[in-house]
């Protein structure tokens, strides 16, 4: 670090300085240094501590969004959908997802009136929610996925179907449902190890054209005219002045308090919604399944999706207005229950309860300011505001969603590129990801590779499987290496990871803490097989680092936002 002004880039051009690291921004940094733009990325917490990491974590079209009338989101989706499984297969897995429907006929009139776009006309809104309160009925769900279906084109995965229940379909309440209808998307598991294997391909891109790349976690930027300074959140320490050629506000749902802090004049950009998920180990309910998902409709009329997560499921998401500050959003208990009940609904055999939820998580969307109406209305798709303060350019990114961050990232690029003079001469479209090298594309090969491997190396297949999920093909790498130094092939108790790799995570990973390690590099803070053993033993492995501990955070942290009470 330097207390001078940088210009600041070892090829002489200044820096981009991004504010936010997560999936949006570092897709964006991945974007212009492929362009020979240097930059810098700070973020006041951990990479994808927001939305990125409190997502439904699938990559997807967004059906909903054609009853707006959302067309070019759902095709743009769908298109970053392909791109990802041909560039990320060691994240995204096809995913076939089921919708029970009750009757043949029901929300017609509601989603034909919200798809041309005439529920602000008067009266219509009163059409809408009169005739859609008896739900979904057969002939819209399957109007919409044929829609859908025809802007996925010419697409990889399996097109949409209707049928009874019956064989082959996950048994849902045959009292209340009639008819299934299926169709396919895509689920990426951790979009944390994503954000991990994209600040990799920074680093490789930086490296291979001299370009600066910086990862400044836990530092926060303090504007000073047209220079920046950078320091550590936690008190004095090194700060660095850089002068920025501009500022991109990736802050997320913090993006008007990042404006506010700069400071940046601009009215309102952001009116966030609260999203809860709950996670479960329940084996009858991960049996029905049948690795298969379920997207259903409420009797309030929300849809809430019911999901594989590993050896356990995932259950979300409400979608309510949230006025406090997005780091402070908390599961009440009301949601844990919608969501259980709204599950029992769906599968009343299983009987799910409060004390079948393992873990839980909640996050805040960054939705664009909406002072009324419902939150499923507000749009999903993503905007840049650019304002200008003093002869400083700041582009806040608003909304956005996992799926189209890549396709957010090179909109970003090219409206930098295009300040500068400069055109965009290289896209991320057909570019792999890390991990993508050696990993098993087809399902049917993976586990003839993993006992393979396991052979070579003496690591357990279950072992092999866990690190590969994480890391993907990078994982068969890493493992080869730690089996020649001669690591111990033990694993932690109760979730087959190994315990060298974790060592590994902690030198190698951008680790600052012990819940960075926890929550976002062994994935075990949602992990519904993780207990406390598996917790003590992560523990030792960070206490043997000789890592500091601030207990009372850490268990703070886990109890009261994951819902870990059992782990202490």
């Amino acid at each position: 670090m330097s207390a001078g002004l940088e210009n600041d880039s070892r090829d002489g051009t200044r820096p981009v300085l991004i504010l936010g690291a997560g999936v949006n921004g570092v897709s964006v940094a991945r974007e212009l240094l492929l362009n020979g733009v240097p930059v810098v990325v700070v973020d006041t917490a951990d990479i994808a501590f927001g939305a990125t990491s409190k997502s439904s974590r699938l990559i997807h079209g967004g059906l909903r969004y054609l009853e707006y009338g959302d067309f070019s989101l759902v095709r743009e989706s769908l298109e970053e959908r392909e791109r990802l499984l041909r560039t990320a297969p060691q994240f995204v897995r096809p995913l076939r997802l089921h919708i029970p429907v009750r009757q043949r006929t029901g929300g017609f009139l509601a989603s034909g009136i919200r798809f041309v776009g005439l529920q602000k006309l008067p009266g219509l809104r009163e059409v809408a929610s009169w005739s859609g309160s008896e739900g979904r009925g057969l002939y819209t769900v399957e109007s919409g996925l044929r829609f859908y279906d025809l802007l996925a084109g010419d697409s990889s995965l399996p097109g949409r179907s209707a049928s009874p229940l019956g064989p082959g379909v996950p048994p849902v309440d045959h009292r209340r449902f009639r008819w299934i209808c299926s169709y396919s998307d895509c689920q990426m598991l951790y979009p944390e190890r994503y954000v991990l294997a994209l600040i990799q391909d920074c680093e490789r891109i930086a490296g291979g054209l001299g370009l600066r790349f910086d990862l400044l976690t836990y530092h926060r930027a303090i504007r000073d005219g047209l220079a920046v300074d950078i320091q550590p959140v936690d008190g004095p320490g090194p700060t660095e002045r850089i002068a920025p050629l501009s500022i991109v506000n990736a802050t997320g749902a913090w993006g008007d308090l990042t404006l506010a802090e700069l400071p940046i004049p601009s009215p309102r950009l952001f009116g966030g919604t609260k999203g809860t998920h709950i996670l479960t180990a329940h084996a009858g309910l991960r049996v029905a399944l049948r690795g298969d998902a379920i997207y259903a409709e409420a009797a309030d009329g929300r849809l809430v999706f019911i999901l594989p997560h590993g050896e356990g499921t995932m259950i979300g998401t409400t979608d309510d207005r949230f006025q406090g500050r997005p780091e402070e959003v908390r599961a009440t208990p009301e949601d844990i229950d919608y969501l259980v009940r709204m599950t029992n609904e769906v599968f009343p055999q299983i009987d799910l309860t409060s004390a079948d939820v393992a873990a839980h998580c909640c996050g805040v969307r960054p939705l664009p300011y909406a002072p009324a109406g419902k939150t499923q209305a507000i749009p999903r798709g993503h905007w840049i505001e650019t304002n200008e303060s003093s002869g400083l350019i700041v582009d806040t990114l608003i909304g956005g969603k996992l799926t189209t961050c890549r396709a957010l990232g090179e909109e970003v690029a090219e409206r930098i590129l295009k300040r500068m003079h400069r055109i965009c001469v290289s896209r991320t479209r057909d570019r792999p990801v890390p991990g993508a090298e050696s990993y098993p594309r087809q399902e049917a090969d993976r586990g003839e590779v993993f006992e393979a491997f396991a052979r070579e190396t003496d690591w357990k297949v279950a072992a092999v499987q866990e690190a590969v999920a994480l890391l993907g093909g990078k994982a068969f790498s890493i493992l080869r290496l730690l089996a020649a130094e001669g690591a111990d092939p033990a694993v932690l108790p109760d979730v087959p990871l190994p315990a060298a790799l974790v060592r590994w995570m902690i030198r190698s990973e951008h680790v600052h803490s012990l819940l960075d390690l926890i929550e976002r590099r062994t994935m075990l803070a949602l992990e519904p097989r993780a207990t406390r053993a598996t917790f003590e033993a992560v523990l030792g492995l960070w206490r043997e680092a000789g890592q500091p501990i601030d207990e009372p955070v850490v268990r703070r942290r886990l109890v009261d936002f994951y819902g870990r009470q059992a782990w202490f």
